[in-house]
C-alpha cells in the first residue's frame, strides 16, 4: 500500500512539474541604428515584420510549423536564463559601424533578452537562433 502511495504522490509531483516548465511563446528580433529600426515578433502561428518608418514593408504571415520547431530545436539544450546577457563577440555597433540588435525569448512566465550585439552576429550560443530567424524573415509566405 506504501508503494502505491508514494508512486501515486511521485506521480503528482512529475506532472505538476511539467505543467510548470516554461513554454516559449514568440522570439523576437530587433535591429537598430538612429535612423532604423526593423522588429520580427515569431510565435508558432503568425510572424510579424515592421520598419520603422515604412508601414508598406510591414508583414504579417502564418509561421509554417517546420520553422517554429526549427526555432525552439536552435534552443533546445539551453536554459533560457544561460542565454540572457552574452557577451557580444564584436562591438562594431559602439562606433556606428554596425547596427545594435537583441534576440528575446518569451514565455508563458518570463523575458529573456540576449543583451546587445552587432548586426546578425550574436553570441555563438545564439548563432544557431539568430540563422533561424533570417530564414524564416526572408522565407516567401
Amino acid at each position: 500500500m506504501k508503494i502505491i502511495l508514494a508512486t501515486f504522490c511521485l506521480f503528482f509531483v512529475w506532472t505538476w512539474l511539467v505543467g510548470q516548465a516554461e513554454k516559449i511563446t514568440a522570439f523576437s528580433y530587433e535591429t537598430f541604428t538612429r535612423g532604423y529600426r526593423k522588429t520580427i515578433v515569431i510565435r508558432a502561428d503568425s510572424t510579424f515584420i515592421k520598419e520603422l518608418n515604412q508601414p508598406d514593408k510591414s508583414v504579417k504571415r502564418k509561421t509554417k510549423a517546420e520553422d517554429w520547431a526549427n526555432l525552439l530545436q536552435a534552443v533546445a539544450g539551453y536554459k533560457l536564463a544561460a542565454l540572457t546577457n552574452l557577451p557580444a563577440p564584436t562591438n562594431n555597433r559602439e562606433r556606428d559601424a554596425a547596427r545594435y540588435s537583441s534576440i528575446t525569448i518569451k514565455t508563458t512566465s518570463n523575458s529573456y533578452n540576449s543583451g546587445y550585439f552587432d548586426g546578425q552576429q550574436p553570441n555563438s550560443k545564439l548563432a544557431k537562433l539568430m540563422a533561424e530567424i533570417s530564414q524564416v524573415e526572408e522565407a516567401k509566405p
